[in-house]
């Protein structure tokens, strides 16, 4: 079981963080009816960008190749209090985004419907255009109707020329991503060494935004879990200086890992996304402990630390 969604403000606080929980994003419908994205959340090679992108694209109705997403740019972007952690930049960021993007389409319409002289629940929106239901000649192209709300032309009265949303999004609570995992090892009794021979792993981070991404970081997770559980660690020499030999695990130590995905929304995030960052990583240790334990059952009780590194293992398999 995984925290992730990092962000109740007054919970950070009681907790002595020096933070605040809430994320802001901005989207803005350019007068060529591409659409950008400012977030305070950072991409660190999590895939966050492209998430962001595809939230955009589904909430405010247009095409994905129409959204440019930008981050990290003090100057541009809103606020964030503490950024890329703790599995919190889908849930907490592209929650406030989901919130911005459903506030652009509203708008939208509502320039449309003005316009149309129709009711703004009678029009629908395919991408590229805003449509009256039932009557498809009867309809403006986004980029007009972007056009004429920056130009501040035929907009429905005290309305603001631009065409852009802002939503925060404050989480009421933490939300929990769920997994199982399973690992198959071969213990040798000669020398110690753990070789895993197979991986599985189900998991659950609400609604998936990209399959492909939360799959992707599942496997580096279990990847980086196995070196934890069988190699990786820091040696100190007697004087306290490290030792230059550090193991991460490679392609001859990681099996072929089977990956199931649940989807159970999440009911305090808008858009029902759960964190996956840490998710990957904390099943493996223990999944990978428990097989080793199985398979050398007389070395079992002793079996209190990791790297399970053959050193380690092999005077618990012969005493």
């Amino acid at each position: 079981m995984e925290t992730t969604g990092l962000g109740p403000s007054m919970e950070l606080k009681a907790a002595g963080m020096q933070a605040g929980g809430h994320e802001t994003a901005v989207v803005r419908m350019e007068p060529d009816a591409s659409v950008v994205v400012l977030a305070g959340v950072a991409g660190i090679g999590q895939g966050i960008e492209t998430a962001l992108a595809q939230i955009a694209a589904d909430r405010a109705g247009v095409p994905i190749d129409r959204v440019r997403v930008v981050l990290g740019d003090t100057v541009t972007t809103p606020y964030s209090s503490i950024g890329a952690i703790a599995s919190r930049s889908a849930t907490v960021g592209g929650g406030a985004l989901s919130e911005a993007a459903t506030r652009l389409r509203a708008r939208v319409l509502a320039l449309a419907a003005h316009r149309l002289e129709v009711a703004a629940e009678d029009l629908e929106l395919d991408g590229e255009a805003v449509r009256v239901k039932g009557d498809p000649t009867a309809a403006l192209t986004l980029r007009d109707i972007a056009t004429h709300a920056w130009r501040g032309w035929d907009l429905p009265e005290g309305e603001e020329p631009g065409l852009e949303a802002r939503a925060t999004y404050t989480p009421p609570a933490y939300t929990y991503a769920y997994g199982a995992h399973a690992a198959a090892v071969a213990v040798d009794p000669e020398t110690g060494a753990v070789e895993v021979e197979g991986y599985w792993a189900v998991n659950d981070s609400g609604v998936l935004v990209n399959p492909a991404i939360v799959e992707g970081q599942l496997r580096g997770g279990i990847a980086q879990g196995i070196g934890m559980a069988l190699t990786e660690e820091v040696v100190y020499t007697p004087e306290g200086q490290p030792l230059a030999d550090y193991l991460p695990p490679t392609a001859r130590e990681v099996p072929r890992i089977e990956i199931g995905l649940l989807q159970t929304p999440s009911p305090y995030t808008p858009g029902g996304m759960k964190g996956v960052g840490e998710s990957g990583v904390i099943g493996a240790p223990a999944a990978i402990g428990n097989a080793v334990a199985a398979a050398a059952p007389t070395a079992a009780p002793r079996l209190t630390r990791t790297p399970m590194t053959p050193g380690r293992l092999w005077p618990l398999l012969s005493s």
